[in-house]
C-alpha cells in the first residue's frame, strides 16, 4: 500500500480553517476516487515518536463528502483548545464499507497562537 500523500497545513489558533482535498485514482488526475461509500476522519495531534504513540489529540476535523471524489474538512474555532503546541501532524483517513481503513493525506502542522482571545 502507498503512503499518504503530504499535505503540511499553517494554522493560526483560534480561527476558522476550511479546506478540503480532491482524491484522484490515477496519477493523471482524470479517474475520481469513489468516495460514495466511504466515512471520511480526520485529526490533529501532537508530535510523538514511533513506537510509544505518545501523543495528545489536540482536535477532530469535521469532514464532510462532495460526490464524486471531494472531502471537505474545517476545523472551527470554537473547536480549538485553550492552548496549544506550535508543532503538530494530521492526517485523513477513509474507512469503507467493509471496514478498510486507507490513510490518504498526511502532514505537519504548524500552529501560530493568536493574540485576540474571547
Amino acid at each position: 500500500m502507498a503512503l499518504p500523500a503530504s499535505k503540511p497545513l499553517d494554522l493560526y489558533r483560534g480561527d476558522t480553517f476550511p479546506f478540503a482535498a480532491r482524491l484522484w485514482a490515477d496519477s493523471a488526475m482524470t479517474v475520481p476516487v469513489d468516495l460514495s461509500a466511504v466515512v471520511p476522519r480526520a485529526q490533529l495531534r501532537t508530535l510523538y515518536e514511533l513506537p510509544s504513540l505518545t501523543d495528545s489529540l489536540i482536535l477532530e476535523i469535521a469532514c464532510t463528502v462532495e460526490l464524486p471524489n471531494i472531502v471537505h474538512m474545517v476545523i472551527a474555532a470554537a473547536d480549538w483548545p485553550d492552548t496549544v503546541c506550535e508543532d503538530a501532524r494530521w492526517d485523513l483517513q477513509l474507512t469503507d464499507a467493509g471496514g478498510t481503513v486507507r490513510t490518504v493525506l498526511a502532514g505537519p502542522v504548524r500552529i501560530t497562537g493568536d493574540v485576540t482571545v474571547p
